[in-house]
């Protein structure tokens, strides 16, 4: 496996789970 591609995954994971709280919290 290649470590830039797994990094690159849980990057484009995380900001996506950001996002998600932030919308959740917006709509509170």
């Amino acid at each position: 496996m290649n470590c830039v591609e797994d990094f690159n995954f849980f990057a484009r994971l995380s900001t996506d789970y950001e996002v998600f709280l932030h919308m959740a919290f917006s709509l509170l």
